[in-house]
């Protein structure tokens, strides 16, 4: 059996350059689709590493006050007025938490930088007196501290965690923080 092909269009290959412009906008649509929805994934992904960072710390300091019967001093002012924060120069967040052996390393927030009064990503931490809970209604009458998260990155992230008493709310100061009542 013999096949004969007749071809078309002979000296006709190829696209031409209304298609290739077609294909190549095409592509570059789809990948400018493609990195939008990657940096959105990023932010969240940054966000849920704070939370997770956070649950350690509180970890952390549950153990401190276990042994040592309350929550450590803060050692070291960083950028937010008497916090200590991460974005402390020295880098040196809770390191009471690493050299008693709670944590191998205090973490520190992904994007860790601060520009300027409170405005920025960081962690900070703070030890109330019991005189400063019942100044503000709280519903116990001891010392506490809040450990707090900055400043989330997701627009449309609302962790509805915030420390509060009667007289003080922590929030829209921080985005996230938790009161921890020795």
């Amino acid at each position: 059996m013999i096949f004969n092909f007749k071809l078309k269009n002979i000296g006709k290959e190829g696209f031409t350059l209304i298609e290739l412009l077609v294909v190549i906008s095409i592509i570059g649509l789809l990948s400018s689709v493609v990195l939008a929805s990657l940096n959105t994934a990023r932010l969240k992904a940054r966000d849920a590493v704070r939370l997770s960072d956070i649950n350690q710390i509180i970890l952390a300091l549950e153990l401190y006050r276990d042994t040592y019967g309350q929550y450590p001093e803060e050692a070291h002012s960083g950028c937010y007025d008497g916090w200590e924060t991460t974005c402390d120069s020295a880098g040196n967040f809770i390191d009471v938490l690493r050299t008693s052996g709670f944590m191998s390393k205090v973490p520190l927030d992904p994007v860790n930088q601060s520009s300027g009064y409170g405005v920025g990503y960081f962690y900070s931490y703070y030890r109330y007196d019991a005189s400063y809970a019942q100044s503000i209604g709280c519903p116990f009458n001891s010392a506490f501290a809040v450990i707090t998260i900055n400043q989330f990155e997701a627009s449309n992230l609302n962790a509805g965690k915030s420390a509060k008493c009667t007289g003080r709310n922590w929030y829209p100061e921080f985005d996230y923080s938790v009161m921890l009542p020795e």
